[in-house]
């Protein structure tokens, strides 16, 4: 058993090397085998590195050196070369040296495709002074190396208008709209100092007015109105009130300040001997402090007066027709001031029973003052 693999490899070996109609003398007749060309190009991919690897004739095709490149560095500008590391592969060599810096001078200078980047060239600015506003625009130092603002303008002061002058967010900023005198409240708004003197509390005018004047007219911010007037007696004044003296008749005037007016109490019902009188009452406002004083015939005449503000007149009424011309004063009593505005009243009653008299006429005379 142990013969057959050996036969086996016996006959394999006669089938492969021996042919019977070989002739050996062929070898020696010009059949030969081929030889190995030991200088053949073996192919290998193509490297960098300054021979013909691919066997196709060229060296170092499509792994081009010395072309313009962007190196490893901050800036993307072709300033570099295209050379061989040493593994073979085209590699950017850092041959520049440093850095393109990107300076303020209206030039790409780090090739980025944007100019004058991060110097805010052309944007508003505000320059050295007290206010926020943007007066200027960035430009470029003649350095290159910042950007300088244009505005060299002065600085704009808040002034109290409602509006924010100075750009800083804030509306009239520093004002004092409490207790500011000439904004109380709010702009432009002053307590005014008449007959007085006239402070801003709280936003609000409150005016403390002097002996003879309060504020009478409702508007705190002009301060006080007189009431000491002093006004001066007209004997021909054109104004006259007329009240019947011999019947029932009732007149009245009102006011605030210091007055005279001209009264006439007539005789109204013909020849009949009926005396003419007439009642005058002063009616002061709460808070308010007025005296009363009557003339007679005429406004030098010395005036006639009463505590209690209550004045009675009469006169004979004779033979004919005879009116009573009076001048009614108002006048304020500086002793005790008003301490408001409140106003006074005069009330005039005619056909009063009385035996006080004036201003009656010479016997005989005529009618009239």
């Amino acid at each position: 058993m142990r013969l057959l693999p050996a036969i086996a490899f016996l006959l394999g070996v006669a089938a492969c090397g021996f042919n019977p109609s070989d002739n050996p003398a062929d070898d020696d007749a010009g059949t030969s085998i081929d030889a190995v060309d030991v200088d053949a190009c073996l192919a290998t991919a193509e490297t960098c590195e300054g021979t013909d690897q691919d066997c196709d004739g060229q060296i170092d095709e499509g792994l081009t050196t010395g072309a313009p490149c962007d190196g490893p560095d901050t800036d993307t500008c072709p300033d570099d070369m295209t050379i061989c590391n040493s593994t073979g592969a085209v590699v950017c060599g850092d041959t520049s040296g440093d850095d393109d810096v990107e300076l303020c001078n209206g030039l790409d200078d780090n090739c980025n495709g944007a100019t004058d980047e991060g110097f805010n060239v052309g944007a508003n600015c505000d320059g050295a002074d007290g206010d926020a506003c943007n007066e200027g625009t960035f430009g470029c130092a003649g350095d290159g190396l910042t950007a300088v603002c244009s505005d060299n303008t002065g600085t704009i002061p808040e002034v109290c208008d409602g509006d924010d002058d100075d750009c800083d967010t804030l509306i009239d900023d520093g004002f004092d709209f409490l207790g500011d005198e000439a904004n109380c409240g709010d702009c432009g708004n002053v307590c005014m100092q008449v007959l007085g003197t006239n402070t801003c509390t709280q936003g609000a005018c409150a005016p403390s007015c002097i002996n003879g004047a309060a504020e009478c007219d409702g508007d705190p911010d002009n301060g006080c109105e007189l009431q000491n007037t002093n006004p001066t007696c007209n004997p021909t004044s054109t104004s006259i009130i007329i009240v019947n003296g011999d019947a029932t008749d009732t007149e009245t005037f009102t006011g605030s300040a210091e007055t005279i007016q001209r009264v006439r109490i007539r005789e109204s019902n013909g020849a009949g001997d009926i005396d003419i009188t007439a009642r005058i009452a002063l009616t002061s406002g709460q808070g308010a402090n007025y005296d009363l004083y009557v003339h007679c015939r005429g406004c030098t005449n010395q005036p006639l007066t009463d505590g209690d503000n209550t004045i009675e007149v009469g006169r004979e009424d004779g033979a004919m027709d005879r009116d009573i011309e009076l001048w009614v004063e108002v006048r304020y009593n500086g002793t005790t001031p008003s301490t408001s505005c409140a106003q006074w009243s005069v009330t005039i009653t005619g056909n009063v029973a009385t035996a006080n008299r004036c201003g009656d006429p010479p016997s005989g005379g005529g009618g009239g003052p």
